[in-house]
């Protein structure tokens, strides 16, 4: 796919959002002042414009997974690993920065954009309960499917003493997840289903298309794990209660 870095900084960001971390990175005005073009903005920074563009195209580069993948049939220890890579690392990267943007954003145009200033405390309440459900997960419910897993592959005579011990970490999952699709629904909706109003600032339109990101995202994560890897989970646990 061909990267289009001309008009100005600002129809760059414009044209892909995840730019703004590179020229963020360079301190190059991306927003309202953000007029020059990519080799003016290099050469008012001293900056070598190929390793910038190399930069550029580092940061959009897109890794598609296919629709048609039949992840049902995944391997349960690869699909905890492509969730753990994948979707928890890119939460618990993005929860800081996005936090911090969110709060800096509301403290300065809450005047402009009314309504506005009920955003951040919505983000913190969603990325409370997700960093904890995460870690959570990290921590004990992975672990656990892990060894109910590898149990039943061995056939080990333990099995089914195993989950009538250790099961309850299943128990209230799908709860948790239904709170944080509640919490993620109403970041969606104070926001407008992540459309921003016309004529707004580059860095408006740059914090919901973020937002609208990492909602998919986490759509994705939940989808991954409520519809595939812990129906899985169960079945296991179902079978070794039955040897």
């Amino acid at each position: 796919m061909a990267h289009d870095f001309s008009g100005s900084i600002a129809d760059i960001v414009d044209r892909d959002y995840r730019t703004a971390e590179v020229f963020k990175k360079h301190h190059i005005n991306f927003c309202c002042g953000g007029q020059l073009s990519l080799k003016d903005s290099c050469l008012q920074r001293d900056i070598e414009y190929e390793e910038l563009v190399d930069e550029l195209v580092l940061a959009t580069r897109t890794i598609v997974v296919p629709g048609n993948l039949p992840l049902e049939d995944w391997d349960l220890n690869f699909l905890i690993d492509f969730v753990v890579h994948i979707h928890h690392a890119y939460i618990f990267q993005t929860i800081p920065v996005l936090s911090q943007e969110i709060e800096s954003f509301a403290a300065g145009h809450e005047r402009k954009f009314p309504g506005i200033n009920k955003l951040p405390e919505a983000f913190r309440r969603l990325s409370s309960l997700l960093l904890i459900h995460n870690k959570h997960e990290d921590e004990i419910i992975f672990p656990y499917i892990r060894q109910i897993t590898d149990a039943y592959r061995r056939k080990e005579v333990y099995g089914n003493l195993f989950v009538r011990t250790l099961r309850k970490p299943l128990n209230n999952i799908q709860s948790e997840h239904n709170e944080i699709k509640k919490l993620a629904n109403e970041l969606k909706e104070l926001t407008n289903e992540f459309n921003f109003p016309e004529k707004t600032c580059t860095t408006y339109t740059l914090l919901y298309r973020k937002l609208s990101a990492f909602y998919d995202n986490l759509m994705q994560h939940s989808y991954l794990e409520t519809k595939i890897l812990f129906p899985k989970a169960i079945a296991i646990e179902n079978r070794l209660l039955q040897t």
